[in-house]
């Protein structure tokens, strides 16, 4: 399969890499355009630059059938993975949609009344502190805070 991948402008040629402007050719460029089975084009402007002309040879020298078995294989140990990834992502998926499982906590108090301690409230809460069914329940709105130190 090809395939146009652009870096900076669009034209009409199919599975090459466009990548006329800023950084230029890179050796990190060639390996993931030759990782991608993409390929260059040479642009007249980098035969006079020799670190883009060590770039483009090197890129060549790899331009061989065993390039095309090397692409063969990543593509395939990448399929290989599909059905694995899948199921984790759809295993992810169910227990993100079950409702939590609490465990027992590793301290548990209860409370009969607001704790005497000195409350620190944001403005913008009213009344943050309860105790429900013997729990102390804090409810503070977002970007504010309430909190109790003891003395």
């Amino acid at each position: 399969m090809r395939f146009f991948i652009s870096g900076y402008n669009i034209n009409n040629c199919v599975g090459v890499v466009c990548n006329n402007g800023p950084p230029g050719i890179t050796p990190a460029l060639a390996k993931d355009t030759l990782r991608a089975n993409a390929r260059f084009h040479t642009i007249a402007g980098w035969i006079d630059d020799p670190k883009a002309m060590k770039v483009i040879q090197e890129y060549r020298c790899r331009l061989t059938p065993e390039l095309r078995q090397s692409v063969d294989e990543q593509v395939d140990a990448r399929q290989a993975q599909v059905f694995t990834k899948a199921e984790a992502a759809r295993a992810e998926m169910q227990a993100l949609r079950k409702p939590p499982v609490w465990q027992k906590p590793p301290l548990s108090v209860e409370f009969k009344m607001t704790p005497d301690a000195k409350p620190f409230v944001s403005p913008k809460n009213t009344s943050p502190f309860s105790v429900v069914d013997n729990r102390l329940h804090i409810r503070a709105h977002a970007n504010t805070y309430a909190i109790c130190t003891s003395h």
